[in-house]
C-alpha cells in the first residue's frame, strides 16, 4: 500500500478495535526502536478464558442441541493479532496482520476447538483495511489479502517475538 508504517498500522488497528478487540498498552515501537528494527507495531488482544469447568461442558454439550443454550456458549479464547508494518525498498508499506492464540495446557486440552473462534473478526478487520485503502486509491496489490507467515525474524508480527516483545502468553 502508498502509506506511511505507522499510519498502516492505526488504520488496521482501528478495524480490529471495531470488531471488538482492545489495544494492549504502548510501548513496542520504543522496543523495536531500540533493537533497531525497521518495523513499527501495535498489539490488540481479545477473548476470555473459560474456566475448566465450562471448558469441560462445552466439550461435553458439543455435539448436541444443548449447545444453543446461552450458558455453554463458546468464548472467544484469548487471543492477541500483532500488526506490524515497515517501508519497502520500493516505497510501498508492507502491512502484516498475525493472530496468535494463548499457550495454556488447560486450554489446548479443553477449549483446543475454539482456537478459530476469533478467525472472523480478524478477516473483517482485514477486509475492512484493505477496503479502506482500496477507496483511497493507495492499494498498490489490489488482489485479496495473502494468508503467509512472516518470514522475516525481525518482524514483530513472528509468533516467539510476539509473545518475547508483549510478554503474552
Amino acid at each position: 500500500m502508498l502509506d506511511e508504517p505507522e499510519n498502516a498500522v492505526r488504520v488496521a488497528v482501528s478495524c480490529l478495535v471495531a470488531q471488538g478487540f482492545t489495544s494492549l498498552p504502548d510501548g513496542l515501537d520504543a522496543k523495536l526502536r531500540a533493537k533497531g528494527s525497521a518495523w513499527t507495531a501495535q498489539a490488540v488482544e481479545i477473548g476470555e478464558r473459560s474456566g475448566f469447568a465450562r471448558g469441560l461442558v462445552n466439550g461435553l454439550v458439543s455435539e448436541t442441541p444443548l449447545v444453543f443454550l446461552p450458558f455453554v456458549k463458546r468464548n472467544i479464547p484469548p487471543t492477541l493479532v500483532m500488526v506490524a508494518a515497515r517501508r519497502q525498498p520500493d516505497g510501498c508499506c508492507e502491512l502484516v496482520v498475525q493472530p496468535l492464540t494463548s499457550l495454556s495446557l488447560k486450554r489446548a486440552v479443553v477449549d483446543n476447538d475454539d482456537d478459530s473462534l476469533a478467525a472472523p473478526r480478524v478477516t473483517a478487520a482485514i477486509e475492512a483495511t484493505v477496503n479502506a485503502y482500496q477507496q483511497l486509491g493507495a492499494l498498490v496489490d489490489a488482489g485479496r489479502p495473502k494468508a503467509v507467515a512472516a518470514t522475516d525474524k525481525d518482524c514483530p508480527a513472528m509468533p516467539k517475538l510476539a509473545r518475547a516483545l508483549t510478554g503474552w502468553r
